[in-house]
């Protein structure tokens, strides 16, 4: 009986000693303060997935220097009407983005297919592909469209096809399961067998797979065209891959930035908006200041979720020099189509709603516009809304050209922006943690640059933070 009572106690008293030192766990990381710079989908997800891990035991502050949540994600009102939003920059993602489809799940938001409101209409979700000159190909989703690609290009496009495939099953493999979360980029791309794709021009990549040249330079690079705005030449292979990777895209009703003040709003961090950080230095006891607004705070980890190129802030380590794209978006409402004879065809010729660019070589004079496309059909108003992606501004004789003179253009909003880092070949990329307690979520898009790796990055950089504090398990999404 003794024994009996002996073992009663034991067990109550390791139960109340678990209690106590879970209490202070909870304790010793409830008060350790996290700042995140930037509230785009790095600097949110970081956020949402640092609390996810450990059941609410950081004291987060998100720094934003805009006035809104989102980073690069731009939802405007077309004629500044908020019943009328539509997606400027970062406009899609896709059924294989799992961070994303995941979150927009949690937060109950509503998804809708991509271009949807014209997809009844057969031209108009037609894609051309315009090098200058003439449309020379017109293609779909349908299998009428892969008969006459392997016609035109024999097995090029089953051999794209398939490294495509087997990109993206490494890719979902390593990056999200396997090895969640990665130490560095150097080390999971190699694992995962997709370093091959970095340090050489995708021209040059698609050549040793073998990949006949006209369907690299005329197919791919009006991909690697629209989605990045740089041509076959300059960006490298994994760039172009993922630039294929656009079956099925979708968006978030109301706008894609929705994704990130949900994660935001959900790990109850203090976001301050209108704040610009302009210092970031180390403590002799380990904490960093920040500098904000001519204010300085104290905290024990620093996640930096912006371009360092972009975000202007005066720190002591190095990462490596990332030149951005500086695109012009332009959007507008036109009562009419676009005109065939611009696009050298014939005056009744219907032409396709979207409309991608090709050129030869880097070195050729540019076209004025990467891509032009017909995203929506108003029917209170009769009007199609265009958008135009180009590397100048795009002016209102440039969109006039597009019609013909009997259109009318009623509204126009410009958006000039630096929408993503030019994904040239690279030998080696920079650590995700840069110090102790400091850490670099952008090193990611010398990578990949979307929305969801943008959020693949800060969710991995919440893991390898939270080892060893977590109370759930660290996976996504």
């Amino acid at each position: 009986m003794l024994g009996n009572y002996i073992g009663i106690f034991a067990i109550l008293a390791l139960l109340v000693f678990s209690h106590q030192n879970l209490i202070s766990f909870n304790d010793k990381f409830s008060n350790h303060r996290v700042a995140i710079i930037g509230a785009g989908p790095g600097g949110t997800s970081a956020a949402y997935y640092l609390q996810k891990y450990t059941n609410y035991n950081y004291n987060i502050t998100i720094f934003e220097k805009s006035s809104r949540i989102g980073g690069r994600t731009i939802t405007i009102d077309l004629y500044g009407n908020s019943s009328l939003p539509f997606e400027a920059g970062a406009s899609i993602f896709v059924s294989a983005n799992k961070i994303l489809n995941k979150a927009a799940q949690d937060f109950n938001l509503k998804i809708k297919k991509y271009r949807s409101s014209i997809k009844h209409d057969s031209q108009l979700s037609q894609v051309g592909l315009y090098n200058g000159t003439s449309i020379y190909l017109e293609i779909n989703d349908s299998w009428t469209t892969y008969v006459k690609l392997l016609w035109r290009y024999g097995l090029a496009p089953v051999q794209v096809a398939r490294l495509s495939k087997k990109f993206l099953s490494s890719f979902l493999t390593y990056f999200y399961e396997r090895n969640f979360p990665f130490v560095t980029l150097n080390s999971i791309t190699r694992i995962s067998g997709l370093y091959a794709g970095i340090p050489t021009t995708a021209d040059k990549y698609f050549d040793e797979q073998g990949i006949k040249q006209s369907y690299y330079k005329e197919i791919i690079q009006s991909f690697t065209r629209v989605n990045y705005a740089q041509n076959i030449d300059q960006i490298h292979a994994v760039g172009a891959l993922v630039s294929l990777a656009t079956d099925n895209p979708l968006q978030i009703e109301g706008g894609n930035w929705q994704i990130f003040t949900g994660m935001a709003n959900a790990s109850k961090a203090l976001v301050n908006l209108n704040t610009e950080v302009s210092t970031i230095e180390k403590l002799p006891n380990g904490t960093w200041y920040v500098g904000y607004n001519g204010t300085l705070d104290t905290f024990d980890t620093v996640i930096i979720a912006s371009p360092l190129k972009l975000a202007n802030i005066d720190l002591e380590y190095s990462v490596p020099d990332v030149k951005f794209v500086d695109l012009h978006v332009t959007i507008f409402t036109s009562n009419e189509t676009l005109l065939p004879e611009y696009f050298g065809q014939d005056a009744d010729s219907k032409i396709p709603g979207t409309i991608l660019t090709t050129v030869n070589l880097s070195s050729t004079p540019p076209l004025e516009f990467f891509s032009v496309s017909i995203h929506d059909y108003l029917e209170d108003t009769q009007e199609y809304v265009l958008k135009v992606f180009s590397p100048k501004l795009f002016t209102n004789e440039d969109i006039a050209l597009l019609f013909s003179s009997s259109a009318s253009i009623s509204w126009v909003h410009r958006k000039e922006f630096y929408s993503y880092p030019y994904l040239e070949p690279v030998l080696s990329f920079a650590d995700f943690e840069l110090d102790n307690g400091l850490w670099y979520l952008n090193t990611m898009e010398s990578f990949i640059s979307t929305m969801e790796t943008s959020a693949l990055a800060g969710a991995n950089v919440a893991g390898l933070i939270s080892e060893g504090r977590n109370t759930s398990e660290i996976s996504i999404p």
